[in-house]
Protein backbone atom coordinates (compact mmCIF):
# COMPACT_ATOMS: atom_id res chain seq x y z
CA UNK A 1 0.00 0.00 0.00
CA UNK A 2 2.97 2.36 1.04
CA UNK A 3 4.32 1.59 -2.76
CA UNK A 4 1.07 2.59 -4.33
CA UNK A 5 0.44 5.96 -1.95
CA UNK A 6 4.24 7.13 -2.86
CA UNK A 7 3.32 6.60 -7.07
CA UNK A 8 0.13 8.55 -6.62
CA UNK A 9 1.75 11.44 -5.02
CA UNK A 10 4.46 11.59 -7.37
CA UNK A 11 2.09 11.75 -10.18
CA UNK A 12 -0.46 14.49 -9.00
CA UNK A 13 2.33 16.53 -7.31
CA UNK A 14 1.92 20.12 -8.89
CA UNK A 15 6.01 19.74 -8.94
CA UNK A 16 5.68 17.09 -11.06
CA UNK A 17 6.61 18.45 -14.91
CA UNK A 18 6.02 21.72 -13.22
CA UNK A 19 2.98 22.77 -15.54
CA UNK A 20 4.84 25.25 -18.06
CA UNK A 21 3.50 25.96 -20.68
CA UNK A 22 5.33 25.34 -23.80
CA UNK A 23 4.62 26.27 -27.75
CA UNK A 24 6.79 24.49 -29.72
CA UNK A 25 8.54 26.37 -32.61
CA UNK A 26 6.31 26.99 -35.47
CA UNK A 27 6.84 28.86 -39.03
CA UNK A 28 6.99 32.38 -38.94
CA UNK A 29 9.34 32.95 -42.38
CA UNK A 30 9.30 30.17 -45.39
CA UNK A 31 12.64 30.81 -47.49
CA UNK A 32 11.48 34.75 -47.41
CA UNK A 33 14.20 36.12 -50.24
CA UNK A 34 17.10 37.80 -49.17
CA UNK A 35 17.77 39.85 -52.03
CA UNK A 36 14.80 42.40 -51.75
CA UNK A 37 15.58 45.36 -49.36
CA UNK A 38 13.54 44.90 -46.56
CA UNK A 39 11.20 41.96 -45.52
CA UNK A 40 9.14 41.82 -42.00
CA UNK A 41 7.51 38.61 -40.46
CA UNK A 42 3.79 38.58 -39.42
CA UNK A 43 3.40 40.02 -35.87
CA UNK A 44 3.23 37.48 -33.13
CA UNK A 45 1.05 38.37 -30.19
CA UNK A 46 3.54 37.67 -27.49
CA UNK A 47 1.50 39.28 -24.60
CA UNK A 48 0.99 35.97 -22.54
CA UNK A 49 4.70 34.62 -22.91
CA UNK A 50 7.58 35.16 -20.67
CA UNK A 51 10.00 33.25 -23.06
CA UNK A 52 10.06 33.47 -26.44
CA UNK A 53 12.90 32.12 -28.87
CA UNK A 54 13.88 33.03 -32.88
CA UNK A 55 15.63 30.05 -34.63
CA UNK A 56 16.90 32.24 -37.52
CA UNK A 57 18.43 29.80 -40.73
CA UNK A 58 19.49 31.66 -43.85
CA UNK A 59 21.16 30.52 -46.83
CA UNK A 60 23.02 31.26 -49.58
CA UNK A 61 25.10 34.95 -49.60
CA UNK A 62 23.06 37.43 -47.84
CA UNK A 63 24.93 40.33 -46.30
CA UNK A 64 22.52 42.58 -43.95
CA UNK A 65 20.79 43.06 -40.68
CA UNK A 66 18.05 40.76 -38.64
CA UNK A 67 16.04 43.02 -36.26
CA UNK A 68 13.41 41.99 -33.55
CA UNK A 69 11.02 44.98 -33.62
CA UNK A 70 8.59 45.82 -31.07
CA UNK A 71 5.09 47.35 -30.33
CA UNK A 72 3.35 48.13 -27.29
CA UNK A 73 -0.01 48.79 -29.55
CA UNK A 74 -2.84 46.84 -27.98
CA UNK A 75 -4.35 46.63 -31.23
CA UNK A 76 -3.76 43.56 -33.08
CA UNK A 77 -1.77 44.00 -36.24
CA UNK A 78 -2.93 45.06 -39.30
CA UNK A 79 -4.84 47.57 -36.94
CA UNK A 80 -6.26 50.37 -38.44
CA UNK A 81 -3.90 52.71 -36.63
CA UNK A 82 -0.48 51.08 -37.61
CA UNK A 83 1.78 50.11 -35.01
CA UNK A 84 4.94 52.00 -34.56
CA UNK A 85 7.88 49.30 -34.17
CA UNK A 86 10.69 49.84 -32.67
CA UNK A 87 13.61 47.40 -32.61
CA UNK A 88 14.84 45.89 -29.67
CA UNK A 89 18.56 46.88 -28.55
CA UNK A 90 20.39 44.31 -30.92
CA UNK A 91 20.52 42.59 -34.14
CA UNK A 92 21.90 39.80 -35.91
CA UNK A 93 24.43 40.68 -38.83
CA UNK A 94 24.50 38.73 -41.49
CA UNK A 95 27.92 38.98 -43.25
CA UNK A 96 27.61 36.76 -46.28
CA UNK A 97 27.44 33.60 -45.48
CA UNK A 98 24.88 30.83 -44.23
CA UNK A 99 23.90 31.11 -40.97
CA UNK A 100 22.04 29.33 -38.34
CA UNK A 101 20.96 30.95 -34.62
CA UNK A 102 18.86 30.84 -31.79
CA UNK A 103 17.65 34.89 -30.45
CA UNK A 104 16.52 34.12 -26.91
CA UNK A 105 14.56 36.51 -25.53
CA UNK A 106 13.36 36.53 -21.45
CA UNK A 107 10.09 38.77 -20.54
CA UNK A 108 10.21 41.55 -22.50
CA UNK A 109 6.86 43.16 -22.09
CA UNK A 110 6.44 43.88 -25.29
CA UNK A 111 2.60 43.06 -27.43
CA UNK A 112 4.02 41.94 -30.20
CA UNK A 113 7.01 41.16 -32.06
CA UNK A 114 8.50 40.92 -35.84
CA UNK A 115 11.51 40.00 -37.30
CA UNK A 116 13.12 42.52 -39.97
CA UNK A 117 15.21 42.06 -42.50
CA UNK A 118 17.41 44.97 -44.13
CA UNK A 119 19.53 44.19 -46.96
CA UNK A 120 23.18 45.83 -47.67
CA UNK A 121 24.05 42.77 -50.15
CA UNK A 122 24.18 39.73 -51.44
CA UNK A 123 21.15 37.08 -52.14
CA UNK A 124 19.76 34.24 -50.03
CA UNK A 125 16.71 32.88 -48.09
CA UNK A 126 15.37 33.04 -44.71
CA UNK A 127 13.39 30.09 -42.75
CA UNK A 128 12.57 31.33 -38.85
CA UNK A 129 10.73 29.88 -36.53
CA UNK A 130 9.26 31.30 -33.10
CA UNK A 131 8.49 29.26 -29.71
CA UNK A 132 7.80 30.19 -26.31
CA UNK A 133 8.11 28.74 -22.77
CA UNK A 134 6.39 30.07 -19.43
CA UNK A 135 8.46 30.44 -16.21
Amino acid sequence: MKRLFLLLCLVVSPAFGAGKDYVPGHLLLSNADLSVSTVSSDPVDVRQWDNVDFELIATGSPTGTIFVDCTLNPQVPPATTAPTWIPLGFSVALTGSTVNTIVELNQTGCSYLRLRWVKTSGTGNLTAYVSEKQV
